[in-house]
This record gives C-alpha cells, structure tokens and sequence, in this order.
C-alpha cells in the first residue's frame, strides 16, 4: 500500500471511530467462481440487516484484517455498522480464514457450492467474452474448480456444524425455501428476498459476477451454455471432486 493509501486508510479509522472498533458480526460466503455468489451476497446485501455485497479481496488472519474489511466497506455505506452483518465473500484460496479469526469472531459461514458441468461452462464462456486468458485452458479452470473445492472441504472438516450449505441449483430452483431457512439460521427480522438492489459496484469486475445477468435485480436461472463443449476427461475429475466434496459437506454440517 503507498504512503497516500495508508493516509486515506488512518483518515477513514479516525472519522468514523464507532464502526471501526465497536463490536460487530461477520458473514463470510466460501465459494468457487462461476457458483450464483454474486447474486446470493447481492440478496443478503439487500438486507438492511447486512453490510456488504461484493468480494473484498482480503485474507483474514488478525484484528488488522477485520479493520480492513470494515474499512473498506465504510468507504462505499455511509451508515453506522452496529447491530449489522458485514458481509464478504471468499472465492480463492489464497483470501483465507485463520482459525483465530473463526475463533474470536465466531462469523456466520455460508458454503456455496454448484455441479462442475455448468460451473466450468460458465467460467469458459465468461473467460472468452472478457478475454481472460487464464480460464480459457480447461486444464487450467479444472485445477481451480478442484483445488478449491478440496480447500472447502478441509474448512468443512475442521469446523463441523460451522456452516450452512447452499447447493447453487436449490438457490435458483427452490428460492423461497433455501432463503427461508437461511434467514432463519442468520436470525434475521427481515426475510431475505428474491430481489436484490443494485450497487455501486455491480457488474465491475473483480467484485463479482460482470455479465448482464446479475443487473437483472432478481434471482433467475442462468443459460446452460449448451453449445460449449467440456473435455470428457476434464469433466469426470471434476465430477469426482465435486461429489467427494458435497458428500464431505453433508457429513460435518
């Protein structure tokens, strides 16, 4: 960070002493690309109960890491942080979770997780129309997908019962039951809802999902993309990872 990034940083802390020491609760999505989390963190960000919408891009591993989240979701609401959720989602392995923070901080842990058919599909298309050269190697997709569902896993076995499970095609194709239940387990006075607000960083990319489909402002199916092809031997490593993964999933939670 430079000098003028660390001054605006202490200059935000200063003026707004309340949110950036006082007590707060936590909700942090785990996912995968390409899994529905910008539309679901857009739902729970609609929620005046909740703070936060986007990816942070932040590993969390002290206080230092908290006040960094707090400091930059101060930097967009101009609103008092008490009795609220901060929300971040967390969709590569090297943006973490210490076990210090799951300990002094006890946040809500929400696990996204969908079939690596459609997930690789969209990620493939999403890498062509934005010209990101990295995803466009199916190996390359099929070791993220992987190794990030492998590092679900492993959370999920060291924090049992720490986490509700979402499986992205229950979030679009039984909506009002799997937000139900959800509110039910953030304890939340207001429901969550189908329909969501827009942001000021909605469709940017590197805060989420940047195609047209999340501008929509409700939840709704997504293309198939049926007309890309994945490798069969690509799809049954994945198939294999995504199955080893929810089974682990179902078992600790």
């Amino acid at each position: 960070m430079t000098i003028t990034g660390k001054l605006k940083k202490l200059f935000t802390v200063i003026s707004n002493p309340l949110n950036s020491f006082q007590k707060s609760n936590y909700i942090f999505i785990l996912s995968h690309m390409r899994s529905r989390s910008t539309v679901l963190s857009h739902i729970l960000g609609s929620n005046p109960e909740i703070i936060g919408y986007s990816e942070l891009q932040l590993a969390y591993a002290n206080k230092l890491s908290i006040l960094n989240m707090k400091v930059k979701l101060m930097k967009e609401f101009k609103i008092k942080f008490r009795n609220k959720y901060l929300l971040d989602k967390i969709l590569h392995n090297h943006f973490s979770i210490s076990p210090r923070i799951l300990t002094n901080y006890n946040p809500k842990i929400i696990i996204l997780l969908r079939k690596p058919e459609d997930t690789l599909k969209s990620l493939y298309n999403l890498s062509h129309k934005n010209n990101l050269e990295k995803f466009k190697d199916t190996s390359v997709a099929l070791e993220y997908y992987c190794s990030r569902l492998n590092e679900i896993s492993q959370f999920a076995i060291s924090n049992p019962k720490k986490y509700f499970l979402i499986e992205s095609d229950e979030l679009v194709t039984n909506s009002d039951v799997v937000l139900q239940n959800l509110s039910k387990w953030l304890n939340l006075s207001n429901p969550l809802v189908t329909v969501y607000s827009q942001f000021k960083n909605t469709g940017i990319r590197r805060h989420g999902d940047s195609s047209a489909n999340i501008n929509a402002g409700v939840l709704k199916k997504t293309p198939k993309y049926n007309n890309i092809e994945i490798p069969s031997t690509v799809f049954e490593k994945a198939q294999t990872s995504y199955e080893n993964c929810l089974k682990t999933l179902k078992q600790n939670s």
